[in-house]
């Protein structure tokens, strides 16, 4: 049995929780744009400001162009071609009589257009061999698992859709990936 009495209290809460939320995106949308505008002011200071760090390597530096400088969007050419690539991967099993792990990456190409046409094909590859399957790990050798075979599969994804994009020369394609460029889980 649902006792509302008592849910009725903590709703009232999530009012309290979300208002003061609103409230402090409100001051830090404020200070945003306060930075923004600083920005603006001395651009060339804020460029030699982020010059002088010591930050990651994440930080976009701005080129030589004012910020919030816009241009009109290209024309959308008629024919192109859509390309992606994903994959899948099984881990090795350490029961087995010799490990090995399988990751397959998936590849479509699309045309539109005059490009009229498919390509759908996957390409399958088997890992068994020890140098392949063990990797070295703050000294201790380990099977190759979890988030290190993830970014395997994904360098694999990354590295055939590069391919598919050379082989489209000066043909206008679109390039779709799944998941992030930067591997943040590793």
């Amino acid at each position: 049995m649902l006792d509302l009495n008592k849910l009725y209290k903590q709703i009232s809460a999530l009012g309290i929780y979300q208002q003061n939320r609103s409230n402090d995106l409100v001051k830090a949308v404020k200070a945003a744009k306060a930075q923004v505008l600083s920005v603006l002011e001395n651009p060339q200071a804020f460029r030699d400001k982020l010059e002088r760090a010591n930050a990651s390597w994440l930080i976009a530096i701005p080129t030589d162009e004012e910020p919030f400088t816009t241009f009109a969007p290209r024309a959308c050419p008629e024919s192109y071609t859509v390309l992606s690539t994903d994959g899948s991967q099984i881990n090795p099993d350490r029961h087995s009589p010799h490990p090995a792990l399988l990751i397959n990456v998936g590849k479509v190409k699309i045309g539109y257009g005059d490009f009229l046409g498919y390509k759908m094909e996957s390409e399958p590859s088997l890992f068994f061999e020890e140098r392949d399957i063990k990797r070295r790990f703050g000294g201790e050798e380990r099977e190759v698992s979890g988030q290190v075979l993830a970014a395997l599969r994904q360098k694999m994804e990354h590295e055939e859709l590069k391919t598919m994009i050379e082989e489209c020369g000066q043909t206008p394609a679109v390039a779709l990936v799944d998941g992030t460029l930067i591997l943040w889980n590793i």
